[in-house]
């Protein structure tokens, strides 16, 4: 699909949402981390202490957990088992429930995962896959250090506390994205979700736009969202039948928050679950979905995804339930999940997978004008993408380029574990690392040298304004 200009009011809006971005006295109140071991636990808890007033506020409470449970919890129960574990961490001196009542707000992210689609740059950060950096900067003991992938996270996501106050966010760790809309608004329902909401979809403009490879938000024309996942235009018409007109439908982020009553509610449902540490439950098909849908489209969409029919059934009625059981959000909420739109036009960098890792890396080097202000899969603007950059905050040229061009091959360089060993002329083998000494120098200079040149090289391919 070709490149469409930015209109004048959606360039200004990005640029208010990145001065917003920069305001980092706006962001979460609470930050809870998720992560794969307690190893990365402790490194998290040091690390995001030592950048607070960088990238959160100055007097954020930072706690960091790891989630230890055997097989993985699933999205769903693994973000209220992380709550329970952040809420257990800091009592007594902080009480997580009543800061909540009070109406401060929570952001809580997911980074637990071996990192495999991203290798091998997780394997230089001893398999701290959020701990992959950037070519940004933050200042950590008195000195410059690259940015992570989830401190930029957490920097570009803190524009939403504002208008989240008494929920808790729950976003993934390698997921940063501009909205080009206004990221104020006012919660009008229990949960909600992020998305790319736009006008419903004739079949045609359903197919060409690929709408079945995604997960979806669907809202009807009372505000009301219901989300199925990766379906063609007609079974996503017969799936929703009964849920009124529909008005919108957008890709979505996963990205969802809860209010304190919801979140109560479901530690309550699932008390059982978190107390053996049983069971594995994602948001999308065991919360959103089952609250949202039919029973007869919930079953026929897990049927389709290979889940048994009686556990389909059962969780159904369990959820209908638990629904049944919750208080209404307001007297004009028009049901449990609703849409929060991030525009049409935001920009999304997904950094889960090493091409992606590289390719949006790279989009920080394009020249530009002002008229080159274009929104597309595979270019920014420069103008754009230095200051919508992760730290927002890119050092100067050519430092910058350097950064982006050489920082694959830094973490490539840092993944030697034991060098092979050589064979000789005799048959034999050796370690390389005893080389003779000159023959050691002249292998240093020969790299160094071809980094150089291919540095150079593409330096001056690029034209800074």
């Amino acid at each position: 699909m070709a490149a469409q200009a930015l209109s004048a009011e959606t360039a200004s809006t990005l640029k208010k949402n990145v001065a917003s971005m920069n305001d980092v006295a706006s962001g979460f109140d609470v930050v809870i981390v998720c992560t794969g071991n307690e190893a990365q636990e402790q490194w998290w808890q040091a690390r995001l202490e030592a950048v607070r007033g960088q990238i959160m506020p100055k007097d954020s409470v930072v706690v960091a957990v790891h989630e230890d449970w055997e097989g993985g919890a699933g999205n769903a129960l693994g973000t209220l088992y992380a709550y329970v574990k952040a809420r257990r961490q800091l009592a007594p001196k902080v009480d997580l429930d009543a800061l909540l009542r009070e109406g401060k707000s929570v952001g809580l992210f997911h980074t637990a995962g071996k990192g495999t689609r991203l290798a091998p740059l997780p394997g230089a950060e001893n398999n701290n896959k959020p701990g992959v950096r950037l070519p940004a900067v933050v200042t950590v003991g008195g000195k410059s250090v690259n940015m992570t992938i989830l401190e930029s996270v957490v920097k570009q996501v803190g524009v939403y506390a504002a208008s989240r106050g008494g929920r808790v966010s729950v976003f993934w760790g390698d997921q940063v994205f501009i909205p080009s809309v206004s990221p104020t608004y006012n919660p009008a329902s229990h949960a909600d979700i992020l998305c790319k909401l736009g006008p419903m979809l004739s079949r045609e403009q359903w197919a060409e736009r690929g709408m079945e490879k995604y997960g979806l938000i669907v809202s009807n024309e009372t505000g009301a969202a219901a989300q199925v996942e990766k379906v063609n235009y007609d079974t996503a018409q017969s799936l929703l039948s009964g849920f009124g007109t529909l008005a919108g439908v957008g890709v979505s982020l996963g990205s969802f928050s809860v209010s304190s009553v919801l979140l109560l509610s479901l530690l309550d449902e699932f008390s059982t679950e978190l107390k053996e540490k049983k069971g594995k439950l994602d948001s999308d098909p065991h919360l959103w979905m089952p609250m949202t849908l039919s029973r007869e489209s919930y079953l026929m969409v897990m049927q389709k995804k290979g889940v048994e029919k009686e556990f389909a059934s059962s969780h159904y009625a369990r959820m209908a339930a638990f629904k049944e059981k919750l208080p209404a959000f307001s007297a004009q909420a028009k049901g449990i999940l609703s849409a929060v739109d991030v525009g049409m036009d935001c920009y999304w960098w997904d950094y889960g997978q090493l091409k992606l890792y590289l390719g949006n890396n790279k989009k920080a080097l394009l020249a530009s004008t002002p008229a080159e202000k274009v929104r597309s899969s595979v270019s920014l603007s420069l103008s754009l993408s230095l200051s919508l950059s992760l730290s927002l905050s890119l050092p100067p040229p050519p430092l910058s380029v350097c950064l982006s061009l050489s920082l694959s091959l830094s973490h490539s360089s840092r993944l030697v574990f034991s060098p092979p060993l050589h064979r000789t002329a005799g048959g034999g083998r050796h370690d390389p690392r005893v080389l003779p000494r000159r023959q050691r120098q002249r292998q240093r200079s020969n790299v160094l040298t071809r980094r150089r040149r291919q540095l150079d090289c593409r330096v001056e391919s690029r034209s800074w304004e």
